[in-house]
């Protein structure tokens, strides 16, 4: 878009910085659009510092970006937002079909295994790769089985409390919900 220019609007802006236009800038100024429309927004500039001058607003003195950069990052956080808890809520009667629904699917899978056991033993039998594939990952668990050993006991101890856990707070009495608890 290219910009029209009236070779008279730096005399038209002239007469109206000083307040006296000449009769020819003056009747210019009402014919030409780009004069028209200049004088038009110089004027509405003017109404524009006029009204912040009666409001002060143009002598409030503004932040520094430091400031406010400060400001951003030291306030607190809040801890949950509300709707996240009010989602925990909602979502707390599905827990038990979600544990349900993946305890059945295991229980199907060990199923199906078991079911098509002889098929599978006649896979690996007449496959000799299947065979060694099956062969080289047991021995890999195995391996790992003995290196980890001593990590079993304390791992299923740890996994096995968080489920006690999690059953017991599932359950917990709703008078104890909003109340703050101190275990010390």
């Amino acid at each position: 878009m290219k910009k029209k220019n009236c070779p008279f609007e730096k005399e038209v802006f002239e007469g109206l910085s000083s307040g006296s236009l000449t009769p020819e800038a003056k009747e210019h100024a009402e014919t030409c659009a780009v004069c028209k429309e200049s004088a038009a927004v110089y004027r509405w500039m003017n109404r524009f510092q006029a009204v912040s001058l009666e409001t002060n607003t143009a002598r409030k003195i503004l932040p520094d970006a430091e400031s406010i950069w400060e400001g951003a990052f030291s306030s607190p956080a809040p801890a949950v937002a509300p709707a996240r808890v009010l989602e925990k809520k909602a979502l707390l009667p599905l827990l038990f079909p979600q544990v349900l629904a993946y305890a059945a699917a295991v229980i199907v899978v060990i199923y199906l295994f078991i079911a098509n056991l002889a098929g599978i033993q006649d896979f690996i039998k007449s496959n000799p790769e299947a065979l060694a594939i099956i062969t080289y990952f047991l021995a890999i668990f195995k391996s790992v089985f003995k290196s980890s050993s001593t990590l079993v006991i304390p791992m299923a101890a740890g996994l096995l409390s968080m489920v006690i856990f999690a059953i017991a707070t599932a359950f917990e009495s709703r008078s104890l919900r909003g109340r703050r608890q101190y275990i010390f």
